[in-house]
Protein backbone atom coordinates (compact mmCIF):
# COMPACT_ATOMS: atom_id res chain seq x y z
CA UNK A 1 0.00 0.00 0.00
CA UNK A 2 3.07 2.33 0.76
CA UNK A 3 5.06 1.88 -2.08
CA UNK A 4 1.98 2.42 -4.76
CA UNK A 5 0.97 5.49 -2.86
CA UNK A 6 4.98 6.62 -3.12
CA UNK A 7 4.73 5.97 -6.53
CA UNK A 8 1.28 7.39 -7.63
CA UNK A 9 2.61 10.97 -6.17
CA UNK A 10 5.50 10.85 -8.01
CA UNK A 11 4.01 10.35 -11.27
CA UNK A 12 1.54 13.30 -10.35
CA UNK A 13 4.87 15.33 -9.59
CA UNK A 14 6.75 14.54 -12.82
CA UNK A 15 3.15 15.29 -14.70
CA UNK A 16 3.33 18.58 -13.33
CA UNK A 17 6.95 19.79 -13.07
CA UNK A 18 6.85 18.94 -17.33
CA UNK A 19 3.69 21.22 -17.99
CA UNK A 20 4.68 24.16 -20.23
CA UNK A 21 4.20 27.87 -19.05
CA UNK A 22 1.36 29.79 -20.62
CA UNK A 23 2.41 32.25 -24.10
CA UNK A 24 1.89 34.94 -21.77
CA UNK A 25 4.31 33.86 -18.93
CA UNK A 26 6.83 33.28 -21.59
CA UNK A 27 6.76 36.99 -23.31
CA UNK A 28 6.41 38.82 -19.68
CA UNK A 29 9.68 36.71 -18.28
CA UNK A 30 11.26 37.62 -21.42
CA UNK A 31 10.29 41.21 -20.80
CA UNK A 32 10.93 41.76 -17.73
CA UNK A 33 14.54 40.40 -18.47
CA UNK A 34 15.47 42.56 -21.19
CA UNK A 35 13.76 45.80 -20.08
CA UNK A 36 14.55 47.43 -16.95
CA UNK A 37 10.91 48.88 -15.35
CA UNK A 38 10.67 50.39 -12.25
CA UNK A 39 9.79 48.76 -9.54
CA UNK A 40 6.67 51.26 -8.83
CA UNK A 41 4.67 50.21 -12.05
CA UNK A 42 3.62 46.75 -10.74
CA UNK A 43 3.86 45.54 -14.38
CA UNK A 44 7.33 43.67 -13.15
CA UNK A 45 6.45 40.20 -12.61
CA UNK A 46 7.43 38.23 -9.47
CA UNK A 47 9.26 34.73 -9.99
CA UNK A 48 6.77 31.77 -11.45
CA UNK A 49 5.44 29.78 -8.63
CA UNK A 50 5.22 25.63 -9.05
CA UNK A 51 1.31 25.54 -10.05
CA UNK A 52 0.76 23.11 -7.10
CA UNK A 53 2.84 21.04 -4.81
CA UNK A 54 2.58 16.89 -4.47
CA UNK A 55 1.16 16.20 -1.29
CA UNK A 56 2.42 14.12 0.70
CA UNK A 57 1.63 10.60 1.28
CA UNK A 58 -0.17 9.78 4.96
CA UNK A 59 1.30 6.62 5.12
CA UNK A 60 4.89 7.77 4.93
CA UNK A 61 6.41 6.72 8.08
CA UNK A 62 7.73 9.52 10.49
CA UNK A 63 11.39 9.22 11.54
CA UNK A 64 10.56 8.75 14.45
CA UNK A 65 6.78 7.34 16.54
CA UNK A 66 5.80 11.01 17.24
CA UNK A 67 8.22 13.56 15.57
CA UNK A 68 7.72 15.11 12.13
CA UNK A 69 8.94 14.00 8.84
CA UNK A 70 12.53 14.53 8.49
CA UNK A 71 13.43 17.12 5.50
CA UNK A 72 14.07 15.05 2.90
CA UNK A 73 10.22 13.94 3.61
CA UNK A 74 8.70 16.90 3.66
CA UNK A 75 6.88 18.54 0.73
CA UNK A 76 9.11 20.53 -1.55
CA UNK A 77 8.64 24.17 -1.37
CA UNK A 78 9.34 27.39 -4.16
CA UNK A 79 10.15 30.25 -3.05
CA UNK A 80 8.82 32.77 -4.30
CA UNK A 81 9.89 36.81 -5.40
CA UNK A 82 8.39 39.54 -2.96
CA UNK A 83 6.15 41.50 -4.74
CA UNK A 84 7.30 45.17 -5.54
CA UNK A 85 7.11 47.81 -2.99
CA UNK A 86 4.87 50.81 -4.01
CA UNK A 87 6.97 53.86 -3.90
CA UNK A 88 6.23 55.68 -0.33
CA UNK A 89 3.76 58.91 -0.08
CA UNK A 90 6.97 60.79 1.81
CA UNK A 91 10.68 60.13 0.46
CA UNK A 92 13.64 61.79 0.72
CA UNK A 93 16.04 61.89 -1.57
CA UNK A 94 19.32 63.52 -2.88
CA UNK A 95 21.45 64.34 -5.72
CA UNK A 96 24.72 64.66 -6.82
CA UNK A 97 26.41 66.22 -9.84
CA UNK A 98 30.43 67.10 -9.73
CA UNK A 99 31.55 68.59 -13.11
CA UNK A 100 35.07 69.45 -14.54
CA UNK A 101 34.43 71.93 -17.40
CA UNK A 102 36.87 73.83 -19.87
CA UNK A 103 36.20 76.84 -21.42
CA UNK A 104 35.73 78.73 -19.28
CA UNK A 105 37.61 76.59 -16.56
CA UNK A 106 35.70 75.33 -13.63
CA UNK A 107 35.26 72.86 -11.27
CA UNK A 108 32.15 72.09 -8.42
CA UNK A 109 30.21 69.41 -6.86
CA UNK A 110 26.55 70.60 -7.02
CA UNK A 111 24.27 68.41 -4.49
CA UNK A 112 20.23 68.76 -3.52
CA UNK A 113 18.62 67.08 -0.57
CA UNK A 114 15.01 67.20 -0.31
CA UNK A 115 11.85 65.88 1.01
CA UNK A 116 9.55 65.07 -0.90
CA UNK A 117 5.27 64.78 -0.54
CA UNK A 118 3.74 62.68 -3.21
CA UNK A 119 0.83 65.23 -4.71
CA UNK A 120 -1.81 62.14 -5.33
CA UNK A 121 -1.82 58.27 -6.81
CA UNK A 122 -2.06 57.70 -10.73
CA UNK A 123 -0.74 55.05 -12.63
CA UNK A 124 -0.91 57.27 -16.10
CA UNK A 125 2.95 58.04 -17.17
CA UNK A 126 2.12 61.71 -17.73
CA UNK A 127 0.73 61.86 -13.70
CA UNK A 128 2.21 59.36 -11.80
CA UNK A 129 5.50 61.31 -10.61
CA UNK A 130 4.31 63.59 -8.89
CA UNK A 131 5.57 65.69 -5.60
CA UNK A 132 5.86 68.50 -3.60
CA UNK A 133 9.17 69.57 -2.16
CA UNK A 134 11.56 71.56 -0.05
CA UNK A 135 15.31 70.94 1.09
CA UNK A 136 18.52 72.23 0.65
CA UNK A 137 21.17 72.99 -2.28
CA UNK A 138 25.24 72.95 -0.89
CA UNK A 139 27.51 73.40 -3.66
CA UNK A 140 31.28 74.14 -3.69
CA UNK A 141 34.15 74.86 -5.98
CA UNK A 142 37.57 76.28 -5.84
CA UNK A 143 36.13 79.84 -6.16
CA UNK A 144 33.35 80.28 -3.99
CA UNK A 145 30.59 78.01 -1.39
CA UNK A 146 26.56 78.10 -1.89
CA UNK A 147 24.04 77.05 0.55
CA UNK A 148 20.48 77.92 -0.25
CA UNK A 149 16.80 76.32 0.21
CA UNK A 150 14.71 74.76 -2.15
CA UNK A 151 11.44 74.76 -3.07
CA UNK A 152 9.60 72.62 -5.77
CA UNK A 153 6.47 71.20 -7.47
CA UNK A 154 5.78 68.87 -9.63
CA UNK A 155 2.29 68.39 -10.65
CA UNK A 156 2.91 66.31 -13.92
CA UNK A 157 5.84 63.93 -14.43
CA UNK A 158 6.72 66.18 -17.42
CA UNK A 159 7.06 69.46 -15.44
CA UNK A 160 8.82 70.72 -12.57
CA UNK A 161 8.54 73.96 -11.20
CA UNK A 162 11.14 75.12 -8.52
CA UNK A 163 12.81 78.21 -6.24
CA UNK A 164 16.46 78.36 -4.85
CA UNK A 165 17.42 80.96 -2.53
CA UNK A 166 21.21 80.89 -1.81
CA UNK A 167 23.75 82.33 0.32
CA UNK A 168 26.97 82.47 -1.63
CA UNK A 169 30.18 83.43 -0.07
CA UNK A 170 33.58 83.90 -2.53
CA UNK A 171 36.94 83.07 -1.29
CA UNK A 172 39.01 86.00 -3.12
CA UNK A 173 40.46 82.74 -5.15
CA UNK A 174 41.35 81.82 -8.74
CA UNK A 175 40.30 85.27 -9.85
CA UNK A 176 37.28 86.10 -8.67
CA UNK A 177 34.88 87.24 -7.59
CA UNK A 178 35.31 90.25 -10.16
CA UNK A 179 33.34 93.31 -10.42
CA UNK A 180 32.98 95.84 -13.10
CA UNK A 181 31.15 99.23 -13.24
CA UNK A 182 29.57 98.87 -16.68
CA UNK A 183 28.55 95.97 -18.76
CA UNK A 184 30.55 96.86 -21.34
CA UNK A 185 33.91 96.85 -19.25
CA UNK A 186 36.14 93.73 -20.05
CA UNK A 187 35.78 90.26 -18.93
CA UNK A 188 37.38 87.74 -20.80
CA UNK A 189 39.58 85.14 -19.24
CA UNK A 190 42.99 87.28 -20.30
CA UNK A 191 41.24 90.24 -18.65
CA UNK A 192 40.24 88.65 -15.68
CA UNK A 193 43.67 86.71 -15.01
CA UNK A 194 45.43 90.16 -16.10
CA UNK A 195 43.39 91.55 -12.88
CA UNK A 196 44.19 88.65 -10.30
CA UNK A 197 47.95 89.09 -11.35
CA UNK A 198 47.88 92.31 -9.48
CA UNK A 199 49.50 92.83 -6.79
CA UNK A 200 47.62 92.59 -2.85
CA UNK A 201 45.82 95.86 -2.00
CA UNK A 202 45.48 97.12 -5.45
CA UNK A 203 41.91 98.12 -5.98
CA UNK A 204 41.75 96.33 -9.51
CA UNK A 205 42.47 92.80 -8.38
CA UNK A 206 40.06 90.10 -7.34
CA UNK A 207 38.43 90.13 -3.85
CA UNK A 208 36.15 88.03 -1.49
CA UNK A 209 32.64 88.90 -0.53
CA UNK A 210 29.54 87.10 0.19
CA UNK A 211 25.86 87.89 -1.30
CA UNK A 212 22.57 86.21 -1.85
CA UNK A 213 21.09 84.61 -5.19
CA UNK A 214 17.47 84.05 -6.00
CA UNK A 215 16.46 81.54 -8.69
CA UNK A 216 13.40 80.93 -10.40
CA UNK A 217 13.19 77.63 -12.60
CA UNK A 218 10.97 75.59 -15.03
CA UNK A 219 12.21 71.85 -15.98
CA UNK A 220 9.61 70.75 -18.92
CA UNK A 221 10.59 66.87 -20.47
CA UNK A 222 9.10 64.65 -22.30
CA UNK A 223 9.68 60.89 -24.36
CA UNK A 224 7.95 59.67 -27.41
CA UNK A 225 9.27 56.26 -27.93
CA UNK A 226 13.20 56.49 -27.93
CA UNK A 227 12.92 60.21 -28.18
CA UNK A 228 13.82 62.39 -25.04
CA UNK A 229 13.31 66.14 -25.27
CA UNK A 230 13.68 68.52 -21.98
CA UNK A 231 13.98 72.27 -21.61
CA UNK A 232 15.34 73.78 -18.08
CA UNK A 233 14.97 77.45 -17.87
CA UNK A 234 16.27 79.83 -15.13
CA UNK A 235 15.91 82.91 -13.98
CA UNK A 236 18.90 83.75 -12.32
CA UNK A 237 19.28 87.50 -9.42
CA UNK A 238 21.97 87.87 -7.66
CA UNK A 239 22.83 90.91 -5.17
CA UNK A 240 26.57 91.04 -3.90
CA UNK A 241 28.71 93.20 -1.89
CA UNK A 242 30.49 94.74 -4.82
CA UNK A 243 33.34 97.55 -4.92
CA UNK A 244 32.11 101.49 -4.31
CA UNK A 245 30.89 102.34 -7.84
CA UNK A 246 30.60 98.72 -9.40
CA UNK A 247 27.10 97.81 -10.84
CA UNK A 248 27.89 94.34 -12.40
CA UNK A 249 29.87 91.21 -11.81
CA UNK A 250 31.26 88.13 -13.41
CA UNK A 251 29.10 84.89 -12.43
CA UNK A 252 31.22 82.33 -13.54
CA UNK A 253 28.86 78.90 -13.36
CA UNK A 254 26.34 80.65 -15.84
CA UNK A 255 29.47 82.38 -17.62
CA UNK A 256 27.89 86.12 -17.71
CA UNK A 257 28.35 89.82 -16.82
CA UNK A 258 25.86 89.49 -14.39
CA UNK A 259 23.80 92.44 -13.28
CA UNK A 260 23.83 93.18 -9.42
CA UNK A 261 20.69 93.60 -7.94
CA UNK A 262 19.44 92.31 -11.84
CA UNK A 263 18.35 89.47 -13.46
CA UNK A 264 19.37 87.33 -15.90
CA UNK A 265 18.11 84.34 -18.08
CA UNK A 266 20.16 80.52 -18.68
CA UNK A 267 18.34 78.49 -20.76
CA UNK A 268 19.22 74.57 -21.45
CA UNK A 269 17.71 72.49 -24.49
CA UNK A 270 18.22 68.79 -24.94
CA UNK A 271 16.83 66.70 -27.50
CA UNK A 272 18.21 62.47 -26.67
CA UNK A 273 17.93 59.63 -28.89
CA UNK A 274 17.60 57.01 -25.83
CA UNK A 275 18.38 53.16 -25.83
CA UNK A 276 17.25 50.53 -23.35
CA UNK A 277 20.79 49.94 -22.30
CA UNK A 278 21.76 52.98 -20.66
CA UNK A 279 23.15 54.94 -23.11
CA UNK A 280 21.61 58.73 -24.88
CA UNK A 281 23.20 60.65 -27.29
CA UNK A 282 21.73 63.62 -28.76
CA UNK A 283 22.35 67.52 -28.43
CA UNK A 284 22.54 70.18 -26.28
CA UNK A 285 21.58 74.14 -27.15
CA UNK A 286 22.23 76.79 -24.01
CA UNK A 287 21.18 80.42 -24.09
CA UNK A 288 22.11 83.13 -21.79
CA UNK A 289 20.75 86.51 -21.97
CA UNK A 290 21.43 89.29 -19.06
CA UNK A 291 19.33 92.18 -18.66
CA UNK A 292 20.31 95.74 -17.81
CA UNK A 293 19.00 98.67 -16.30
CA UNK A 294 20.06 102.14 -16.42
CA UNK A 295 21.65 102.05 -13.75
CA UNK A 296 23.91 99.57 -14.58
CA UNK A 297 26.06 101.67 -16.68
CA UNK A 298 28.14 104.50 -15.95
CA UNK A 299 28.64 108.10 -17.22
CA UNK A 300 31.06 107.22 -19.98
CA UNK A 301 28.81 104.87 -21.40
CA UNK A 302 26.06 107.77 -21.57
CA UNK A 303 28.02 110.03 -22.86
CA UNK A 304 28.73 107.50 -25.99
CA UNK A 305 25.37 106.68 -26.05
CA UNK A 306 25.83 102.75 -25.39
CA UNK A 307 23.55 103.34 -22.11
CA UNK A 308 20.62 100.12 -22.54
CA UNK A 309 22.87 98.75 -25.14
CA UNK A 310 23.46 95.35 -24.35
CA UNK A 311 27.23 93.37 -25.71
CA UNK A 312 26.75 90.53 -23.42
CA UNK A 313 24.19 88.98 -25.00
CA UNK A 314 21.91 86.33 -25.38
CA UNK A 315 25.36 84.45 -25.79
CA UNK A 316 24.80 80.85 -27.85
CA UNK A 317 26.49 77.47 -27.83
CA UNK A 318 25.13 74.26 -29.15
CA UNK A 319 26.95 70.65 -29.74
CA UNK A 320 26.46 67.23 -28.86
CA UNK A 321 26.12 65.10 -25.57
CA UNK A 322 26.17 61.73 -24.33
CA UNK A 323 25.70 59.98 -20.91
CA UNK A 324 25.37 56.17 -19.83
CA UNK A 325 23.64 55.49 -16.87
CA UNK A 326 25.10 51.84 -15.29
CA UNK A 327 22.05 51.22 -13.51
CA UNK A 328 18.90 52.51 -12.57
CA UNK A 329 16.81 50.92 -9.42
CA UNK A 330 14.19 53.58 -7.90
CA UNK A 331 14.40 53.46 -4.53
CA UNK A 332 17.63 52.59 -4.03
CA UNK A 333 20.00 54.45 -1.41
CA UNK A 334 22.66 54.95 -4.05
CA UNK A 335 21.04 55.14 -7.73
CA UNK A 336 21.73 55.99 -11.45
CA UNK A 337 24.92 56.72 -11.74
CA UNK A 338 25.66 58.06 -14.52
CA UNK A 339 28.25 59.57 -16.64
CA UNK A 340 28.17 62.73 -18.01
CA UNK A 341 29.91 64.02 -21.93
CA UNK A 342 29.35 67.43 -23.64
CA UNK A 343 31.37 69.33 -25.98
CA UNK A 344 29.61 72.47 -27.54
CA UNK A 345 30.88 75.51 -29.98
CA UNK A 346 30.07 79.02 -29.03
CA UNK A 347 27.86 80.39 -32.04
CA UNK A 348 27.77 83.56 -30.09
CA UNK A 349 29.77 85.12 -27.14
CA UNK A 350 31.50 87.88 -26.85
CA UNK A 351 34.71 86.65 -26.38
CA UNK A 352 34.71 82.90 -26.99
CA UNK A 353 34.24 83.35 -30.73
CA UNK A 354 37.62 85.04 -31.09
CA UNK A 355 38.25 87.90 -29.36
CA UNK A 356 40.29 85.81 -26.69
CA UNK A 357 39.50 82.25 -27.16
CA UNK A 358 39.31 80.57 -30.43
CA UNK A 359 36.41 79.83 -31.89
CA UNK A 360 37.39 76.26 -32.84
CA UNK A 361 38.10 75.63 -29.02
CA UNK A 362 34.79 74.02 -27.46
CA UNK A 363 32.82 74.53 -23.80
CA UNK A 364 33.71 71.03 -22.33
CA UNK A 365 31.88 68.94 -19.75
CA UNK A 366 33.05 66.10 -18.24
CA UNK A 367 30.96 64.69 -15.48
CA UNK A 368 29.57 61.86 -12.68
CA UNK A 369 25.95 62.12 -11.06
CA UNK A 370 24.26 60.21 -9.00
CA UNK A 371 21.32 60.17 -6.82
CA UNK A 372 18.86 58.00 -4.13
CA UNK A 373 16.40 57.83 -1.65
CA UNK A 374 17.99 58.65 2.09
CA UNK A 375 15.68 55.95 3.18
CA UNK A 376 15.78 53.35 0.78
CA UNK A 377 12.25 51.48 0.22
CA UNK A 378 13.45 48.66 -2.18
Amino acid sequence: MIRCSLLVALTLAVQVAAQDPSPDALTTTTEAATTKVPATTGTEPAAPTTPEAPPTTPEAPPTTPEGPPTTSEAPPTTETEAPAKARPVNRLVYRSTNVLRYNPLGLITDNHVSFRHELYRHDNIVLKDNFVGFGFAPQFSPAFARLGAVAEVQPLSVLRLFANFEVVGYYGFVNLLQSFDSPHADFSDSALGDLGALPDGDPGRNFSTWGTQLTFGADLQAKVGPIAARNLARLVRGSYQLRQGDTAYYDQFYDVLAPNDGWYLNNDTDVFYVTDFGLAAGARVNTTMPFYEERHFNDADRAAGLAGTNPNGPTLRAGPMVTYTFFDEEGAIWNKPTIIFTTQWWLSHRYRTGADVPQAIPYTVIAFQFTGDLIPWR
